[in-house]
């Protein structure tokens, strides 16, 4: 960690330098917070803290440089605090300080426009400036961040909606991102059951209010599986954009993203692609995955902001 110093400065000035504040974004595994401070997963997203690791930091033993009680040689992040040692891939990399956290990375990493997120997690792979603004992989119960409406429960490293009655369910975070950043909602899921034989969806949300919000969502309503845009509550919604999907079953495993980039959106289940536009907006956003009459389990959730 640099610091910076400027006691020549202090004395002449005869005044102190105030403590810079916390909570800024940062990228994991860079020295991109002020002195005294490193940077940190909270709630899923990595922002500059003070104390509680940071200030240990500064004195930690030669074997654990990140004072989070976990030696270098076991630390699956050495560099980055995560004493959960939490890693959804499984690769070699933790959480906190994998530029991919969900998919397992190739050795060396792949990182062509050297932004800090790699491979697939990348929406944009070959422009800088993307960032990991959030991951949760439910690897502890859910952070006070989180808000979940429906029966949602986290089991085994997966949060788990049973969809008792048909109803529209959200799992959703603040929106780390402001209206006017381009940003990815990434989910993996699987389909367990539906409650009905009418309409059923899921996928990722963006621009989510108490009410209405623009899902991406896999869905059936009446006729064969789909792939669309909708904008509404899930229960009365209007449909931006759709097209045939391959597949909308029990046992279904997917993986779906939901790009924002101003008024225009993307909306892809890995095998198809969606696109339409809207001027929808909501003064405090948020995002997540939203299930209509379908009961899923959710391995991972995953906001990458530009």
């Amino acid at each position: 960690m640099v610091r910076l110093r400027v006691a020549a400065f202090a004395i002449v000035a005869a005044c102190y330098t105030p403590e810079a504040p916390t909570g800024a974004p940062c990228t994991l595994g860079t020295a991109s917070c002020p002195d005294g401070q490193q940077c940190r997963l909270v709630a899923g997203r990595p922002v500059c803290v003070a104390g509680d690791g940071a200030d240990a930091q500064l004195d930690a033993p030669a074997d654990d440089v990140d004072a989070d009680g976990i030696k270098n040689v076991d630390d699956n992040c050495p560099a980055v605090a995560n004493a959960n040692q939490a890693n959804e891939d499984g690769d070699g990399y933790g959480d906190a300080c994998d530029p991919c956290p969900p998919i397992v990375d190739v050795d060396p990493i792949v990182d062509l426009d050297a932004d800090g997120v790699s491979g697939p997690c990348d929406p944009d792979p070959i422009t800088p400036g993307d960032r990991i603004a959030a991951f949760e992989g439910f690897a502890e119960p859910l952070s006070p961040d989180w808000s979940a409406s429906g029966s949602w429960t986290v089991v085994d490293g997966s949060a788990v909606l049973v969809n008792q009655s048909g109803e529209v369910a959200l799992l959703t975070i603040a929106s780390p991102a402001a209206a006017d950043v381009p940003q990815t909602v990434m989910t993996a899921f699987t389909v367990d059951d539906f409650r009905n034989n009418n309409v059923r969806g899921f996928g990722p949300v963006q621009m989510q209010s108490i009410g209405p919000g623009i899902a991406c969502q896999l869905r059936r309503s009446g006729a064969g599986p789909q792939l669309a845009i909708e904008q509404g509550d899930g229960l009365v919604d209007a449909t931006l954009a759709v097209i045939d999907a391959n597949q909308f079953d029990r046992g279904l495993t997917a993986v779906m993203f939901l790009t924002r980039a101003g008024t225009d959106y993307r909306c892809s289940d890995g095998s198809s692609l969606v696109a339409a536009s809207s001027d929808f907006t909501t003064p405090a956003p948020r995002v997540g995955v939203r299930s209509v009459a379908t009961s899923a389990h959710v391995a991972w959730i995953l906001v990458v902001a530009r």
